[in-house]
């Protein structure tokens, strides 16, 4: 967990869960409504109500929900974690899927984070307490897409071709799969490209349509959508639809 700051305070809703502490020992709670601006108190500020207490701005814990969407960095090489220095113009972006917001950070503004919360965690990024050390690579075919209530990470793996696999998120942590996360294998000349293309939700049922393409350096050829479905009662996903292996081994 990390110290909510006024961005993420600001983007509390009802229905959260979040940490506070009591005599050091940190709790866990929930929001019973979004947080406002209480400007009848004798010390005005920002205020949410949960089911414990009120808690202000200062108060209020992040549970873990970061991870790296994207950066500025140079790379010597390529690797999934790759060894980094970074300059005071590089920028690296976080998103916090609790609130599904994305942040950009500049070297001192991650720096001042990691050195306030020791015991941050950020998915597709490594520090050693004071700076960042390591973020995680593959650029061009990987990335988290989000959008709403729901957020998709792709990863284009090379095995016997090449073929996607997916993370699936919303503000509750991380979906399980119920059926694979993985699409069929395409010819390694290809890369595959996805993109949101549209998210359908009701009480229950979260789903997302991913455009999909695939290219190589002449070619770009649209393919059927991908099309995921979350469940938000069983915390579970499933890819119900997908481009079928004989249309990807036609190309």
């Amino acid at each position: 967990m990390h110290l909510a700051e006024y961005y993420e305070f600001k983007a509390l809703k009802a229905g959260m869960e979040i940490g506070y502490k009591i005599d050091k020992e940190l709790k866990l709670t929930t929001t019973t409504g979004d947080s406002y601006y209480n400007c009848d108190s004798d010390e005005k500020g920002w205020e949410v109500e949960t089911k414990d207490c009120v808690l202000c701005l200062g108060d209020v814990y992040i549970p873990k929900g970061l991870y790296v969407t994207g950066h500025t960095c140079d790379f010597k090489f390529f690797y999934r974690m790759n060894k980094v220095q970074m300059t005071e113009w590089d920028k690296i972006n976080v998103l916090n899927t609790l609130l599904m917001q994305e942040k950009t950070y500049r070297r001192d503004k991650i720096e001042h984070l990691i050195q306030n919360t020791p015991d941050i965690s950020i998915v597709g990024l490594k520090h050693n307490g004071n700076t960042v050390t390591e973020i995680y690579g593959f650029p061009r075919i990987s990335a988290m897409l989000y959008e709403e209530n729901v957020a998709v990470h792709y990863e284009q793996v090379t095995d016997r071709g090449n073929y996607l696999k997916f993370k699936v998120y919303t503000r509750y942590g991380e979906i399980k799969p119920l059926n694979g996360c993985c699409t069929g294998h395409l010819n390694g000349r290809w890369d595959w490209y996805v993109a949101i293309d549209h998210i359908e939700e009701d009480s229950d049922t979260i789903t997302v349509y991913l455009r999909t393409e695939i290219r190589d350096k002449n070619h770009t050829y649209e393919l059927q959508n991908i099309v995921i479905a979350v469940n938000n009662k069983t915390k579970t996903y499933k890819i119900i639809s997908q481009p079928d292996d004989k249309t990807l081994a036609s190309y």
